[in-house]
């Protein structure tokens, strides 16, 4: 069976959370491997808390930049206090999904920004990978990393459509770039140019469930068309994408001997 990994889920979403256990079974039926299990907002992190205790499901608590409202000083005492407890360690991998979007206007910039910059601050304090969800705002978010003089960040641009350009980027900052839905489409040429573009122990396959694509199993239409765009075969790449994951989330999984050279 080939190996899956989602790496970008919302499974703590209040429209999936109560199908949890029956969905996480069929993953596995499928061969799912890992699950990062993303959070939205402040009153998901619980239900991400609760999806860690699940085989093969890792966490990322933040606040999404759709509702930059939420994150305040309670907030993030509350994110610290999740980070410092011991018990959670090793389960909750990543800051995310934090970013900023302003795909229906800047109305609310300066606090989305002010959101994120904190976060991403976190997430450097605690040796945390980043998921990232930037829409019509790659300027101010290569600006923000500008600003804190940082050479390198480490995480993944979620759903990454954007072309060649925005990829090398983010690229050299040392992110990921993780695919989803889009790339299955022929005519997507930026999108698939900048899966063609990126080193292979970059990429990351996801879903972004439910929202994109219903279910965590369909990483495996993703994964094909990757494979098909880098002309490798599905089960060798498959195990790449399984080490980069591991490799962000330090999650161990295989051997480096097991995948493409």
């Amino acid at each position: 069976m080939i190996p899956l990994c989602d790496a970008h889920a919302h499974l703590a979403d209040a429209r999936v959370f109560p199908q949890h256990q029956a969905l996480l079974e069929e993953c596995r039926r499928h061969g799912m491997e890992r699950v990062l299990v993303n959070a939205a907002q402040v009153s998901e992190w619980g239900n991400v808390m609760a999806l860690m205790q699940r085989e093969g499901v890792l966490g990322a608590l933040g606040v999404h930049p759709f509702w930059p409202e939420q994150w305040d000083d309670t907030a993030e005492r509350e994110l610290l206090a999740h980070l410092q407890d011991p018990a959670l360690r090793g389960r909750i991998v990543a800051i995310g999904e934090i970013g900023l979007d302003f795909w229906n206007g800047r109305d609310n910039a300066r606090r989305q920004i002010e959101a994120l910059a904190r976060q991403l601050q976190i997430a450097r304090e605690f040796h945390l990978p980043v998921c990232l969800h930037n829409r019509k705002s790659w300027e101010d978010f290569f600006g923000i990393v500008r600003d804190f003089g940082w050479n390198e960040l480490r995480g993944y641009c979620h759903n990454f459509i954007a072309g060649t350009d925005i990829a090398r980027r983010a690229l050299d900052l040392g992110l990921h770039l993780s695919f989803n839905k889009p790339l299955l489409n022929p005519d997507a040429r930026k999108v698939r140019a900048s899966a063609a573009y990126a080193p292979l122990d970059r990429l990351l396959t996801e879903t972004d469930s439910p929202d994109i694509l219903p279910s965590p199993i369909h990483v495996s239409d993703i994964l094909a068309a990757l494979a098909q765009i880098r002309n490798l075969p599905v089960d060798a790449f498959a195990s790449q994408i399984v080490l980069n994951f591991q490799s962000l989330f330090e999650a161990p999984l295989i051997s480096r001997e097991e995948v493409l050279h």
